[in-house]
């Protein structure tokens, strides 16, 4: 029994996996698409991060490690407009 009771818990902490994985990547998207302003980008991150909270509690020190610092990286590259070189 223990076996089963430990390849659900595995299964559910995927499923939570996942999930973030999902609302990372439509983010991802939607910046590099240029579909928001910055001001836009910065709360869906503060939304991302908040429900990210709510999945991984016990992680978001990994988080901020990774989709933090993805998500700065992808609104300087594709939203921050520099000047033209001549």
């Amino acid at each position: 029994m223990q076996r089963f009771v430990n390849y659900f818990d595995y299964i559910e902490e995927e499923i939570k996996l996942k999930k973030l994985q999902g609302i990372a990547d439509v983010l991802c998207f939607l910046i590099m698409r240029r579909k928001l302003t910055i001001e836009e980008a910065e709360e869906k991150i503060a939304e991302a991060r908040k429900e990210a909270e709510k999945i991984i509690p016990d992680q978001m020190e990994t988080y901020d490690l990774i989709y933090t610092n993805r998500f700065r990286r992808l609104i300087d590259q594709f939203l921050r407009i520099s000047p033209v070189e001549e």
